[in-house]
């Protein structure tokens, strides 16, 4: 069996390609169905019987359901992938256990390991896994990511580790089925970033020769769009651009509590005895101090993943209607309205600009002109963004794209890598870090 592991900021998928090369992807039940994707997120549950502290690990969909169930027993981590590339983040503390990012990483992929068990058996200790042409992050260290990865892997029990860009694992993937010279752009749209490569793929008597052209990457994808909505519905109810008063001056509520708030893989980062104590001391000269108790109640109860699953919830939504219904109702936090996808559209904007800009960038570096490509393949679960349809629709034509599966197309392309890495009479060795 040759492995190839996609992890992921939102969700990781696992897949293996055998010697004729079939690939097949791991199932895993979530909520009486079974799905490819893994949710990457952790649970750690303490106990306390009889005196004997002891903690539980949990992940994937499991972990979710053991977060909702244990509440303040629990602590539920996700979005690890995006503190990959930050030296500042080095370890937490969970439970008066302090784990680094690496042992994190390592927890989720053990439990990946177990949960795939059941439809793929023991799985080999080499692998090919992904990672994006650029990390996440304002001062993102693309080296110490990979460092980490490596590191994350091996405490894993990996043996053999290699990692491959992920939008070029996903054209792996595609090429695949090929018969004709194609170049074709790859857009992968995960959780935290938005990838492109341009890749050409040449058939022959001897199989595919696939040259990588060009490449980019930006931090902006579904996270953010899922931040557009918390910065424009939710904040301004808790008190964003409200005001207080402090030795005679009227000041504005300090931003750095939402720009925080607006990122949910930062949002366990307000929960400390000094911003909170901070914040109720704004509460008592206020001009709309129900509106910070709101944000106190949802920092103290944990409600962060509540929050994002009302917003993610709407986002679909607002992909496949023009109007979707945002519901966010946990007394005394009772938030309801109705969202236009055109004004989602518009929240938005920018950031559709950002990725068309890297997108236009992977061109450039390519040295590959918009009519030279002859198919789209997108890939990720942004990619059913309407306007991210669009914007390529305009750029390319509807007749030149072609979707993916949103959660495996990365893993079965890096399972297929993995084959090709073995095989010395197949391509695609020149894909792979």
């Amino acid at each position: 069996m040759y492995l190839g592991i996609d992890f992921g900021t939102t969700n990781t998928a696992l897949a293996i390609a055998d010697d004729a090369g079939d690939v097949t992807a791991a199932h895993f039940p979530n909520a009486g169905q079974r799905t490819s994707s893994f949710r990457s997120v952790l649970c750690f549950i303490e106990h306390d019987e009889h005196g004997r502290r002891s903690v539980e690990t949990s992940a994937g969909p499991r972990a979710i359901a053991d977060y909702l169930d244990y509440g303040s027993e629990a602590r539920l981590i996700q979005s690890i992938k995006t503190f990959l590339s930050s030296a500042a983040f080095q370890e937490t503390s969970v439970f008066g256990t302090r784990h680094t990012i690496e042992e994190l990483i390592a927890i989720l992929l053990r439990h990946l390991k177990a949960a795939s068990h059941e439809t793929l058996g023991a799985l080999p200790s080499q692998v090919i896994a992904g990672r994006p042409v650029r990390f996440a992050g304002e001062r993102a260290d693309d080296d110490l990511a990979v460092r980490r990865l490596h590191a994350a892997f091996k405490m894993a029990g990996f043996v053999d580790i290699s990692l491959a860009y992920e939008p070029l694992a996903a054209a792996y993937f595609y090429a695949s089925t090929l018969d004709r010279p194609e170049t074709c752009l790859i857009a992968d749209f995960g959780g935290g970033t938005s990838d492109f490569s341009v890749v050409r793929f040449q058939p022959g008597p001897d199989g595919l020769t696939t040259s990588p052209l060009g490449h980019a990457g930006v931090g902006v994808a579904g996270d953010t769009f899922d931040y557009r909505i918390v910065q424009h519905i939710v904040c301004p109810l808790l008190g964003k651009h409200s005001y207080y008063h402090s030795f005679g001056k009227r000041l504005e509520v300090p931003k750095v509590y939402y720009t925080q708030f607006e990122r949910w893989h930062h949002l366990s980062m307000l929960r400390t005895p000094r911003v909170l104590r901070d914040i109720r001391e704004i509460m008592r000269t206020s001009e709309n101090p129900e509106a910070l108790s709101g944000l106190v109640h949802i920092i103290e109860e944990e409600l962060g993943f509540h929050l994002y699953q009302a917003v993610n919830r709407t986002k679909l939504a607002l992909s496949k209607s023009d109007h979707a219904n945002f519901e966010f109702l946990f007394p005394p936090v009772e938030i309801a309205c109705r969202i236009s996808r055109s004004d989602f559209e518009t929240w938005i904007h920018d950031d559709l600009q950002t990725i068309e800009r890297s997108m236009l960038l992977a061109l450039e570096n390519a040295g590959v002109e918009e009519r030279q490509i002859s198919q789209v393949f997108m890939t990720g679960g942004t990619s059913l963004v309407p306007a991210v349809r669009r914007l390529f629709e305009r750029r390319f034509g509807r007749d030149r794209l072609i979707h993916g599966d949103e959660f495996s197309s990365i893993a079965a392309g890096l399972a297929l890598l993995h084959r090709a890495k073995t095989h010395p009479k197949l391509d695609g060795l020149d894909l792979v870090n």
